[in-house]
């Protein structure tokens, strides 16, 4: 079957390569011909993609689908059913997982079925079901019925199904990199900055064991934390340093320090491969997940900067949100890594249910204290399937939430005696106190690469300081 999957033009401050997609092609391309188009890094427009799928011809089209953007997916997807109706359309990613019964009623009969969760093996036995099959309801229904992860609506109703889990995270080796083109995307990596170019996201577990209000990637991809085979990350590497002269490696994931055993066998593995790559860990890890001899490993194996996630700093919205780290914690964290000449940055939240603006200051202010690099302050969003979701919902607050947000730069909540413009201009005023103090400043335009960096840089900057309610 011929397989085209699909990342819509979304608005993102990052352009980089989907390792979702790329793992489903790795696991589709042994019984099927693949292919992938990025229509972010393409600039392809529904109508664009309309042509392309005209010219290519494919019988299946598989779309990612997240929270943030989902009316434009329709978009996308329409297109493929203006394109020609009996082309297979299937989307997946984050809502389809968090949100099953709003995906299937906002997409209705445009979409052929949706996967939740962690999709390569679902994808994959769908497809070879529906190949060998001759295609009508009845099929249709035995087939779906089948899979965990697919879901699908008829004139019966919404049929649901759990999230697919894959629990042997090495079960597909690496994403399919010759079909991504890493060294083809544009210099706006995630965290907007790399010291090495071409960069390279690299995924080395999934699954989130904690239990934080606001986040879904518990969700996303279950409480169980699993960890790729070490040697199987580190020829990854090699893979995208010896074909596409990678030359920096960005770890995208959000527990990668949790395991000390990991990441010093890890680091210890790295070193021994003698291969010239940076790395960085841009996606945020925890303050309570570090020490020093992980720093030090980190470092000696060519690691120059951590992310934190902060989120808050008010000691009272660090136990509302359940994250379970402390202020201290966060400022031990940034003095460990600081000392050892590593970067540290810093994610910040603001605007929580139940957050007031003074404590929005606090977190303003621990952020100016901290020695940190860079700092970002995301508008908080109450994400579909999460506690703070249903803690909202059920007190009325999600009642004037905009739902549809272009990007994580969008506003589209605020607590109560917070208007949404009053955020933005607590959010403005929190980038413009950190970024405009010279040292910050100064060190910032010295990490400039290239003028198209700046450009990325200044219209990244534009976005977050400008962007209204939902994009206004």
């Amino acid at each position: 079957m011929k397989v085209l999957l699909v990342k819509p033009d979304v608005k993102a401050d990052q352009v980089v390569p989907s390792l979702g997609l790329g793992y489903l092609a790795s696991s589709l391309c042994h019984s099927h011909e693949v292919a992938i188009l990025d229509c972010q890094k393409e600039g392809l427009s529904p109508s664009g993609f309309a042509e392309y799928v005209a010219r290519a011809n494919p019988h299946c089209v598989g779309i990612q689908c997240y929270s943030y953007g989902f009316s434009l997916v329709k978009e996308y997807v329409r297109a493929v059913r203006n394109v020609d109706i009996r082309i297979l359309t299937i989307i997946g990613g984050p809502h389809p997982t968090v949100a099953p019964e709003h995906t299937l009623k906002f997409f209705n009969n445009d979409i052929t079925c949706a996967i939740r969760g962690e999709a390569e093996l679902s994808f994959l036995t769908l497809l070879n079901k529906i190949e060998k099959s001759h295609w009508n309801e009845k099929i249709k229904k035995e087939a779906f019925n089948s899979i965990q992860g697919v879901i699908w609506s008829d004139r019966d109703g919404m049929h649901l199904s759990k999230s697919a889990i894959l629990e042997d995270v090495d079960l597909f080796d690496m994403p399919h990199w010759d079909l991504l083109q890493p060294s083809s995307y544009p210099p706006s990596p995630l965290g907007a900055f790399s010291k090495r170019f071409p960069v390279a996201p690299v995924s080395v577990s999934r699954g989130c064991p904690y239990d934080c209000i606001y986040c879904s990637a518990g969700i996303m991809s279950g409480k169980k934390l699993r960890y790729r085979n070490a040697d199987k990350v580190i020829k990854e590497i090699e893979y995208l340093h010896s074909n596409f002269g990678i030359k920096e490696i960005h770890i995208v994931d959000d527990n990668f320090t949790m395991s000390r055993k990991y990441v010093l066998n890890f680091c210890d593995k790295l070193i021994e491969s003698n291969i010239d790559v940076i790395w960085t860990c841009p996606n945020g890890v925890r303050v309570d997940a570090v020490d020093e001899e992980i720093i030090l490993a980190m470092k000696r194996a060519g690691c120059y900067s951590l992310s934190f996630g902060f989120e808050s700093g008010s000691e009272r919205i660090l136990k509302f949100i359940k994250k379970g780290t402390t202020l201290a914690m966060g400022r031990k964290a940034v003095d460990m890594v600081t000392r050892h000449d590593m970067e540290a940055h810093g994610f910040f939240i603001l605007g929580f249910p139940t957050e007031t603006k003074e404590e929005m200051e606090e977190t303003i202010r621990f952020s100016l204290e901290l020695n940190l690099t860079r700092a970002n302050y995301f508008p908080f969003h109450p994400l579909p399937g999460t506690e703070a979701y249903r803690l909202l919902k059920e007190s009325g607050g999600l009642k004037d939430v905009i739902y549809d947000a272009h990007s994580y730069a969008d506003l589209v909540y605020a607590p109560k005696g917070t208007s949404l413009q009053g955020l933005k201009s607590i959010q403005r005023k929190a980038f413009l106190r950190f970024y405009l103090r010279p040292f910050i400043l100064w060190r910032l335009l010295t990490q400039i690469h290239s003028f198209k960096h700046l450009l990325f840089i200044l219209r990244r900057f534009k976005r977050w300081l400008y962007r209204g309610p939902s994009g206004s």
